[in-house]
């Protein structure tokens, strides 16, 4: 099992996770000339690495505090740290802090915005609906998103996106109130108009089919982890099952501006492993 840990998630994730990305950083990099020509790219790259910067000093704890959920210590629950330290040891990774959050809602999230071990969190719900099997193959979801970088890559993706979105809001704003003061200017104004109803649409689809992809990526990762992919898949029946009646209470979502794949293509590509 060590070796299939080694190796890169499937090469069909890997190349669709870069090639997405590769395509969101074109829509900003495109836009960014678009609104203020070469010097927008300049001036965007540099913002970014900014943003990037200041944002993964933001620590975990106060993250998780924003999230009502506190650091959990060692004898409170000697089992569970058990059976993280086993997972993470088994990923090559340091043994993230834990948190617990009492919500009902069955949950689980890993976070990484430093050079520490990370963070994963879990709530009461989860705790008490999942078999250990069940609850293993959700940490071990988690721990692979935590290995794999794909807390990184998604903040990255998020500071690309609004970065982007702010400045053609305000280009156009500004070509806007041009218009009005000048009476010139109209072509400008019509084609930021245009990008302005466009650009966060495409957007919005290419970052959730890059979260899309990366949680399957995870599913693979925790099966390596655990060897039980019927173990995960009957975990995310359950997750489907609670949070289908919230769901119910709400308005339909398209598939495309959902963050995670549907779970009958999840649990179907885990029985197939």
């Amino acid at each position: 099992m060590r070796s299939s840990l080694d190796a890169p998630y499937s090469l069909e994730s890997s190349l669709k996770t870069w090639i997405l990305f590769g395509a969101l950083a074109l829509v900003a990099g495109v836009t960014g000339w678009l609104v203020f020509g070469p010097a927008g790219l300049v001036l965007g790259a540099a913002m970014v690495t900014l943003m990037g910067t200041f944002g993964a000093r933001v620590s975990e704890r106060f993250v998780m505090d924003l999230m009502g959920a506190r650091r959990l210590a060692s004898r409170e629950a000697p089992w569970l740290f058990a059976q993280v330290a086993a997972l993470a040891h088994r990923a090559g990774l340091p043994t993230p802090e834990l948190y617990f959050s009492p919500s009902p809602e069955p949950n689980a999230m890993a976070l990484r915005t430093s050079d520490g071990p990370g963070a994963l969190a879990v709530t009461g719900g989860l705790l008490s609906m999942l078999s250990p099997a069940e609850l293993e193959g959700v940490l071990a979801h988690e721990i692979a998103h935590l290995r794999h970088g794909d807390t990184e890559l998604l903040h990255l993706s998020n500071l690309l996106s609004r970065l982007t979105l702010s400045a053609l809001r305000i280009a156009t704003w500004i070509a806007f109130f041009g218009v009005l003061l000048t009476g010139g200017g109209v072509a400008k104004a019509a084609t930021l108009a245009l990008l302005a109803l466009g650009v966060p649409v495409i957007i919005a689809a290419l970052r959730n089919a890059l979260s899309q992809t990366r949680e399957h990526a995870a599913d693979e990762g925790a099966v390596a982890l655990t060897g039980r992919p019927r173990a995960l898949a009957s975990a995310l029946v359950k997750l489907e099952q609670v949070h289908r009646r919230w769901l119910r209470l709400a308005l339909p979502v398209p598939q495309w501006l959902r963050s995670h794949p549907p779970t009958k293509e999840r649990v179907e590509r885990l029985l197939d492993m």
